[in-house]
């Protein structure tokens, strides 16, 4: 099993209109985002059929119909971020990370605090091998949501790894400990090997003149 959070589940790509999820068994429904006024205001009332049709065409496995549909949305209705968060994780899914950060880019500029488009951000960073790139972004998940689990675990993965921290390692696997109990991960296991690096640094640091 890796232990990297590659792949969003498949309802996080169900994601409402606003860009932000939490689990559950299929797509939500909020409002959307607050963004700034444009020039010709798009309603909420018209995008929601056309984001519905996309979701649809997931529910069918219609994957290239539904890129295509969300690309359209993400193009036409920049000013939410859902349509474009959907498509930056439709695409991650399908093996394009290029198209999916184009897509994630703009999610995050329309709401800042999309915490799963920023978690994905940090993925496809950390698969291109940009590993500071992907440290900032997961840390912006959490500016976004202190409780994004999925970004504790990859922030943990990234410092035990990449970026070698283990008392920051330690802290992001205890969080997510708590944010997800039931998780069969071994991630205690994990924990108790880090200790085990930490320990030592301490004792010959106390038994130094």
């Amino acid at each position: 099993m890796t232990r990297w959070i590659d792949r969003p589940p498949l309802w996080l790509i169900g994601l409402l209109l606003g860009g932000c999820a939490s689990p559950a068994t299929g797509p939500l429904r909020t409002s959307p985002a607050t963004a700034p006024p444009v020039a010709e205001p798009v309603r909420r009332e018209d995008l929601l059929p056309a984001f519905e049709s996309a979701l649809a065409l997931l529910d069918a496995r219609r994957f290239d119909d539904a890129e295509q549909a969300f690309a359209g949305l993400c193009e036409t209705h920049s000013r939410y971020s859902g349509p474009c968060t959907n498509l930056g994780m439709l695409r991650a899914q399908r093996g394009d990370p290029e198209g999916a950060l184009r897509a994630l880019e703009r999610a995050v500029q329309a709401r800042p605090d999309n915490a799963p488009a920023w978690n994905l951000i940090g993925v496809l960073h950390r698969q291109g091998g940009a590993m500071e790139a992907a440290e900032r972004a997961y840390q912006r998940a959490l500016e976004a949501d202190p409780r994004h689990a999925p970004a504790h675990l990859n922030l943990a993965l990234l410092y035990e790894r990449h970026r070698p921290q283990p008392k920051a390692a330690i802290a992001h696997y205890r969080a997510w400990q708590r944010l997800m109990p039931e998780d069969p991960l071994p991630v205690t296991a994990w924990i108790r090997a880090l200790e085990s690096q930490v320990v030592p640094d301490v004792a010959v640091a106390r038994s130094a003149p």
